[in-house]
């Protein structure tokens, strides 16, 4: 029995691109590459996983193999689940959800909001925030 490699997001992403867009030019188009790009891509990704996921033969549009509409129920999820992640990563950065540890708010010093007193440097009298001495 075979293993499978393991395929990239961007893989992933341009074999999505093909089946939206119903050909390698309008996937080109859509994710600003290269025809030969988006061709590569696809072609990488069915090596990776030792599978044809396109009928080439006789059609100048793709269509899909039933390995590849097999592959095509899981990378749609796969890419749900990613856009799900940084949709919650920038609630996070943006400090919209809870959780802590992360990088979004800063203090003066540049460190994570929380992380200690910040050091500013300069005459505090010159912000106005502090009589002078």
């Amino acid at each position: 029995m075979a293993n499978p490699g393991t395929p990239t997001f961007e893989q992933l992403r341009i074999f999505l691109a093909v089946v939206d867009a119903g050909s390698f030019a309008g996937a080109a188009r859509k994710l600003n590459r290269a025809v030969s790009v988006v061709s590569y891509g696809a072609d990488s990704l069915e090596a990776q996983l030792g599978l044809d996921l396109f009928e080439r033969m006789g059609t100048r549009k793709p269509k899909l193999t039933a390995a590849g509409r097999v592959v095509l129920a899981e990378a749609r999820a796969l890419a749900q689940g990613i856009d799900g992640l940084r949709a919650k990563v920038k609630g996070l950065l943006d400090g919209l959800e809870g959780g802590g540890g992360h990088r979004g708010r800063r203090n003066a010093a540049g460190r994570p909001a929380g992380h200690g007193p910040a050091r500013v440097r300069g005459n505090v009298s010159d912000r106005g925030d502090a009589p002078a001495r």
